[in-house]
């Protein structure tokens, strides 16, 4: 869970940059989206937040716990008619989000290695130009050696555990995976 600078640093992309549609994913038991939620001038500017998560066992949490999660993050919905809580993983919720449609996605979910690359790749598209995919614990091992693999430079703001990689055909050099470079390529341009 991203704790209290990655949370601003978030909120000020989406204040700043007037941004719209926000994907987060690994919601567990929500700190970040609480924080969101409670920032009016922030939420206010939000059309669609996609929260998402399997609530599945991890990390030592037993099913319980994530159904008493899942159940209190769903709550939500009734204040807040923009949040749409997609109860898959990643990867499946990444099937149902049309490529170049949101502004922002936050990576904060399983940490190994496979899964943070696979996030990085299926989610990456999904971000418009102008946009920022960004993720959390980049001083886990796993999670800077999928983010190294995948881009040769991304920026670390203050929140020091946070990764950012603003979307636009002049960063499209800085990704070395190259299915996911022809990817971009293809779906905005030739940089």
């Amino acid at each position: 869970m991203a704790e209290r600078a990655t949370r601003r640093v978030i909120a000020y992309f989406i204040m700043e940059r007037k941004y719209s549609r926000f994907a987060e994913l690994g919601i567990a038991e929500g700190k970040t989206l609480k924080s969101i939620l409670k920032r009016k001038p922030a939420i206010s500017l939000l059309d669609e937040y996609y929260a998402v998560d399997s609530w599945e066992e991890y990390h030592g949490h037993l099913k319980e716990e994530w159904e008493k999660y899942y159940y209190e993050i769903k709550e939500f919905t009734k204040k807040f008619p923009q949040l749409k809580v997609l109860r898959k993983t990643t990867l499946e919720a990444a099937k149902d989000i049309p490529d170049g449609y949101l502004d922002l996605v936050f990576i904060d979910a399983d940490h190994s290695y496979e899964t943070v690359k696979a996030d990085i790749i299926a989610w990456l598209p999904k971000v418009r130009p102008g946009g920022v995919l960004m993720g959390h614990d980049y001083n886990y091992s796993s999670v800077k050696q999928a983010v190294n693999e995948i881009f040769s430079q991304v920026s670390k703001p203050f929140a020091r555990k946070c990764w950012i990689f603003e979307v636009s055909k002049n960063y499209f050099c800085k990704i070395k995976y190259v299915p996911l470079f022809k990817k971009m390529s293809f779906l905005y341009g030739e940089p």
